[in-house]
């Protein structure tokens, strides 16, 4: 939508894909966290409340470790080309910011949704794993066509990375089972 309507650029577009997939793993870390701590079980709102932001606060501490790695197709593409006024006039768009506040908000409820998910047992905690796996599906789609094809595209691979990106969300979307299992895990059943 940026990228059509609002004049971003497919740089703009990819960053806020990544800083979107570090919100969702961001939320199914802080659920699984709050439901281990046992902040639902807990009695009154107080501690409740203070269970679910330590919880919170933990998985803010763990993204930055998956941050690292995932950042790859970021720093391909855009990292290196871009000069601090590029970065600053990036960071202070109100668009840019606006778009920021929307991918925090959901994080924010999709922990809670997550939260309750938990709550309704094996089903819930399945649910939550296939989200996280539908988040790293979609970006390992992308890091894969980061090292296949971007460096021969130069500057318009940050496009094809858009478009890959915007394929692998509407397929999970559309049939979020299979798209979960695209790398299925070939663990025993016993060791999963």
């Amino acid at each position: 939508m940026g990228l059509l309507f609002l004049g971003w650029s497919a740089r703009d577009v990819l960053i806020l894909y990544f800083i979107d997939t570090l919100a969702g793993c961001w939320a199914c870390l802080a659920a699984v966290a709050a439901w281990i701590s046992g902040s639902h079980r807990l009695e009154g709102v107080v501690s409740g409340v203070y269970s679910l932001l330590s919880a919170m606060g933990l998985a803010l501490v763990i993204v930055p470790f998956l941050a690292v790695p995932l950042a790859i197709p970021v720093v391909f593409t855009a990292g290196v080309s871009s000069s601090k006024a590029d970065w600053l006039a990036l960071w202070t768009s109100p668009s840019f910011q606006l778009a920021m506040a929307v991918i925090v908000l959901t994080a924010v409820v999709t922990t809670v949704r997550h939260l309750l998910a938990l709550a309704d047992g094996e089903r819930g905690e399945a649910s939550v794993k296939q989200a996280f796996a539908i988040l790293f599906t979609r970006w390992v789609l992308v890091m894969m066509a980061t090292f296949w094809v971007v460096g021969f595209l130069g500057r318009y691979g940050a496009y094809l990375l858009v478009v890959v990106y915007s394929a692998a969300s509407a397929w999970s979307e559309l049939q979020p089972e299979r798209f979960a299992n695209l790398f299925p895990d070939r663990r025993p059943s016993e060791a999963r």
